[in-house]
């Protein structure tokens, strides 16, 4: 479990620093790019309540699990 932790924290400080990783971080299940879903120029969802998954296990993540 605490490498859930590690990739978690990871992906938060990428995330607080504006990182290009953010948008498409390694999935902790199967090593596969993940897409991130949220916010954008149109305002799709709120801040906090954007998700990540991965396109190949379908393993996710939002942003309110990360912080």
């Amino acid at each position: 479990m605490s490498d859930y932790y590690e990739w978690m924290r990871k992906l938060a400080l990428d995330v607080y620093n504006c990182s290009p990783n953010a948008d498409h971080p390694k999935c902790p299940e199967c090593g596969s790019r993940m897409n991130f879903h949220g916010h954008d120029e149109s305002g799709d969802f709120a801040y906090g309540q954007g998700y990540w998954d991965c396109p190949k296990c379908n393993w996710a993540v939002t942003e309110d699990d990360i912080r």
